[in-house]
């Protein structure tokens, strides 16, 4: 494996917060009284995690509320997000790249990175759908704009 792949892989790890053995589920409770211990050890900074074997998928499909990791993209998503990036650049396909959702903009600055790492050109631009919020109108002449 190239240092480069191998090096994709170590930040899809991190930026996911799954480099290391656990996960960093964090938890609600499903009853009042441990409701009400979790917001007690959250207001003295501690943060209580609970690991259990369904983790790993919930992180791997984005459903999943992680405590530490530097984003919400789900494992899947981010790695799918690499092969599509690296084979635009395989293909030499020119233009820029452009991540339309409403929130998560996190992949367009992974996208970046890895155009920059392999030298091509192009960039990746994030754009926030603001149809995709409730009771967020857009006029007319804002789509002609954006068109």
């Amino acid at each position: 494996m190239r240092a480069e792949a191998r090096y994709l892989d170590l930040l899809e790890q991190t930026l996911t917060h799954t480099a290391y053995t656990h996960l960093d589920i964090g938890r609600r409770g499903r009853n009042p009284a441990t409701r009400r211990a979790l917001r007690i050890a959250r207001r003295a900074g501690v943060i209580p995690l609970r690991i259990t074997d369904a983790d790993r998928e919930q992180r791997d499909g984005g459903r999943d509320w992680p405590v530490f990791a530097h984003t919400m993209v789900g494992v899947k998503r981010l790695h799918h997000v690499r092969q599509c990036v690296e084979t635009v650049i395989a293909d030499d396909i020119p233009g820029d790249l452009i991540e339309a959702r409403t929130t998560m903009v996190e992949a367009s600055f992974f996208s970046e990175f890895i155009l920059r790492g392999a030298g091509a050109g192009g960039e990746a631009w994030p754009r926030l759908s603001l149809t995709a919020v409730p009771g967020c109108v857009v006029d007319a002449a804002d789509a002609e704009a954006v068109d």
